[in-house]
């Protein structure tokens, strides 16, 4: 089966390689007509033309206009202060909500460890284990450090 599909993909190769090198004639018969074909004339009068390839199906790269400079970059708009200031304020936003969260996961963390006792604890990997006196103790201290770090204002 797999050889029959190699073998009709291979003869669809070579037919449309064939294809694509045939030779297109051009005249003009007794009727007045402009006739295209891939066999010549029996008159031989013809001229052969040159077939250009079709622009392939994939977009165009989109071409960006080079931004223009102005004489004066200093000279700012009042619109383009109040964007700034306004996507300045987005960020500040976005930063302090992250912030925000970074916080709780730490005081969570924190008690987690403080609280856990001889529980499990569930690793990045999924899996469970039981942390030692050591390890606990060195996990609250981080998290500790977590909570200054995230929580300060």
């Amino acid at each position: 089966m797999l050889a029959r599909t190699f073998l009709l993909a291979s003869l669809a190769t070579l037919f449309l390689a064939t294809q694509a090198e045939a030779k297109m004639y051009r005249w003009v018969d007794e009727s007045g007509t402009t006739v295209y074909s891939q066999t010549p004339p029996i008159d031989g009068n013809a001229s052969e033309v040159t077939v250009t390839p079709a622009p392939s199906s994939a977009p165009a790269a989109p071409q960006t206009p080079e931004p223009q400079q102005s004489a004066a970059p200093e000279e700012a708009t009042p619109e383009a202060a109040v964007d700034d200031e306004a996507e300045m304020a987005r960020k500040k936003a976005a930063s302090d909500k992250i912030k925000a969260e970074s916080c709780a996961a730490a005081k969570h963390n924190l008690s987690v460890y403080q609280n856990a006792g001889n529980k499990l604890i569930k690793t990045p990997e999924g899996l469970y284990e039981r942390l030692t006196d050591e390890q606990r103790e060195e996990r609250i201290k981080q998290a500790e450090e977590n909570v200054k770090e995230f929580c300060s204002e």
